[in-house]
């Protein structure tokens, strides 16, 4: 990536009162914690609260069962936007933000209506960003939502497959030719359903009357109007929860060889389906115990699966015109002399530049750390609540003389912290934004002190000068 995809990337990061796009889901003991944020423009309504109580409470005994005991749902933390009114109940939370959240309320996405959805841009075994529930889903407006996608619980299991696991859908799409809902199989006589098992019973329908689901030839699968719909009732299938969650039967993931030996849960890698691409037709659950969570842990007999549920409330506080807006941020810059080169001073000026002016908003707490040989505190943590503010903060970045000396990378890391513990605040949460070409030379190093950086809890981003910056 050249210098003005980063410098684009940069931007993407810091936009608006927002973090950036994390996954929040911790996990200890078997169980998740989990972060569930309600978008400012979402209308107040008290069900929302109970709606998602009720479908986390379903989950967390269906992950449970869909994981073999590995895994359940333990704390839920629901984080209500400013723009509702305040129940005396709600804890004061004034750090998290909407784009911390593992699942999301909010508008519909263009193409997914109020089907859930998970942002999934990464390849087979990597997390996803986020889960989206839109308003109407979560309140079911419509009384279909059970009618229509199922019990919610389940589907919050499958999306969060999507969101941990980094799996993907087991169905086909229908008018795909890449992934059709059905397919020949290796006979070239019978069709079959797009789907982790071949065990799945129920009926091709075509939603044109009188019209047959036959494909146009054995190798290519065509009929846009056509669709499986499985049997509701008494279908001997038990996977997979990427396929048919709403399926009662349905309690397992596909693997590929199963120690059990039982083949009710036999993957098929033959299907025409985005998990077999993406996973180089290995089934879900091979993939899902490689995973962190599950590889090297056990099973564990749990008989209260209900999480627990927190709901906290993002108050505003006022600062001169405005108000506190977004993370509070440490710029830290590399001073070193290997940042003449290549005018990377400038460079490095330039992004720095285009975050106060343009980037932060207003309300926004920022402060600046510099380092060569050691680190030092460039400018004091304050807000932006002005024009003026970001003129002056802006002006005041170093310059091409202020550059020279060694790369103390782990020292600026933890003055940044250390600035960001500052005025009886802590540094949890708090974002550090990291520009150096690297090449670090002055201990201690990030590696050494590896661990009490991640202890203070915040968030490093890094922008890369140079062939050996990473």
């Amino acid at each position: 990536m050249g210098v003005q995809g980063r410098i684009c990337w940069a931007v993407v990061v810091l936009t608006l009162c927002m973090g950036a796009d994390v996954v929040a889901v911790t996990f200890e003991n078997n169980g998740y914690d989990l972060l569930v944020a309600i978008h400012r423009n979402v209308t107040q309504d008290p069900r929302m609260i109970t709606q998602l109580q009720s479908m986390f409470t379903s989950a967390s005994d269906y992950l449970y069962t869909t994981t073999r005991k590995f895994t359940y749902i333990r704390r839920v933390t629901i984080l209500v936007p400013d723009t509702w009114t305040k129940d005396p109940s709600w804890k004061d939370e004034g750090e998290i933000t909407f784009t911390d959240a593992d699942v999301r309320v909010d508008s519909s996405h263009s193409l997914q209506g109020n089907t859930p959805y998970t942002f999934q841009p990464g390849q087979c075994g990597q997390p996803g960003r986020y889960i989206l529930l839109t308003p109407d889903y979560v309140l079911d407006k419509d009384n279909g939502r059970d009618i229509n996608y199922g019990d919610a619980g389940r589907v919050l299991v499958h999306e969060f497959a999507h969101l941990r696991f980094g799996v993907f859908d087991e169905y086909g799409i229908p008018g795909s030719r890449q992934h059709p809902v059905y397919y020949v199989d290796d006979t070239g006589k019978t069709v079959r359903p797009t789907a982790c098992s071949t065990d799945i019973t129920g009926n091709f329908i075509n939603e044109v009357k009188d019209s047959s689901c036959e494909p146009v030839d054995s190798k290519d699968v065509v009929n846009k109007d056509c669709y499986f719909l499985p049997n509701a009732f008494d279908n001997t299938a038990t996977t997979s929860v990427m396929y048919a969650q709403f399926l009662k039967e349905v309690v397992h993931f596909c693997e590929s060889d199963p120690d059990s030996g039982r083949m009710d849960l036999i993957h098929n890698p033959n299907a025409p389906n985005r998990h077999n691409k993406m996973c180089s037709e290995r089934g879900t659950w091979d993939v899902i115990k490689e995973h962190t969570d599950i590889k090297g842990g056990n099973p564990v007999d749990i008989s209260n699966r209900a999480p627990q549920f927190n709901v906290v409330y993002r108050q505003r506080e006022p600062v001169g015109n405005t108000t506190i807006c977004g993370r509070r941020i440490v710029l830290l810059l590399d001073l070193s002399g290997s940042m003449k080169e290549n005018y990377r001073y400038f460079k490095l000026r330039q992004i720095a530049d285009q975050i106060i002016r343009d980037i932060l908003p207003l309300g926004t707490e920022v402060g600046i750390v510099v380092f060569s040989d050691s680190a030092r505190i460039w400018a004091n943590m304050s807000f932006i609540t002005s024009s003026a503010d970001r003129q002056m903060l802006a002006q005041g970045l170093p310059d091409k003389e202020d550059y020279g000396g060694g790369t103390a990378i782990g020292l600026g890391l933890l003055k940044a912290i250390e600035m960001l513990n500052g005025r009886g605040k802590s540094a949890e949460n708090g974002r550090i934004f990291l520009v150096t070409d690297g090449e670090e030379n002055v201990t201690p190093s990030v590696n050494d002190r590896y661990s009490d950086i991640v202890r203070s809890k915040v968030v490093v981003h890094t922008m890369a000068y140079g062939d050996s910056a990473a």
